[in-house]
């Protein structure tokens, strides 16, 4: 894709960085980048690092976030919030699209079925992706809700059970540790259409 970005800035110059490390697809979605790797290219370029984690490079609202989905890799500990490795999770122009793109196809919560104050939801809360098969429509409370059960399941190492709300099951897959490799696959609340499909 074409660089969004004022020739001269350092985001003009970070996109090109990353475009040729590891590439960027048409709708914005690049590999991961080493984040040492990244700032001593940035440096060689400019004259200036990105400062590495917290810069306002690779925040969500500046910088490279303000026109791309910014996502980080996981910390490098539980009680850090340092990351080794960022990408470009999408543009979010493209983004959007894909959001009132959901909301309008089904009209409805997946969940309890409601038609007011509809959201279109990531079902792996911890990625960001730009396809139109990994989001479904939740409304207000429920997608609360489901961020309520997925920082628990985040901060505790233990995934949801979805026989603590009526089910017969507890998950699709995977067991009762969560694996941030395998990220919400399996839960309930990842796809509650699937999940229904599936008892």
């Amino acid at each position: 894709m074409n660089n969004p970005f004022k020739q001269g800035s350092q985001a003009y110059a970070a996109f090109e960085i990353i475009e040729r490390m590891v590439g960027i697809s048409d709708k914005g979605v690049s590999g991961w980048v080493d984040l040492e790797q990244f700032d001593a290219d940035l440096y060689h370029s400019t004259g200036k690092k990105s400062s590495g984690n917290g810069n306002t490079l690779i925040q969500n609202d500046r910088g490279l976030g303000a026109k791309f989905y910014v996502e980080k890799d996981k910390p490098i500990a539980k009680s850090s919030k340092q990351f080794t490795e960022f990408r470009l999770a999408g543009t979010k122009e493209e983004t959007q699209k894909i959001h009132r793109k959901t909301i309008s196809a089904s009209g409805r919560c997946v969940f309890c079925g409601r038609s007011s104050n509809l959201h279109a939801d990531h079902k792996n809360g911890r990625h960001t992706g730009i396809e139109d098969h990994e989001y479904q429509t939740l409304c207000q409370s429920c997608n609360t809700l489901k961020r309520e059960r997925c920082r628990a399941c985040a901060e505790t190492g233990v995934r949801f059970d979805a026989r603590s709300i009526g089910y017969n099951i507890n998950w699709l897959s995977g067991d009762s540790l969560y694996n941030p490799r395998h990220g919400c696959l399996g839960c309930m609340w990842f796809d509650v259409e699937e999940f229904r499909r599936q008892l």
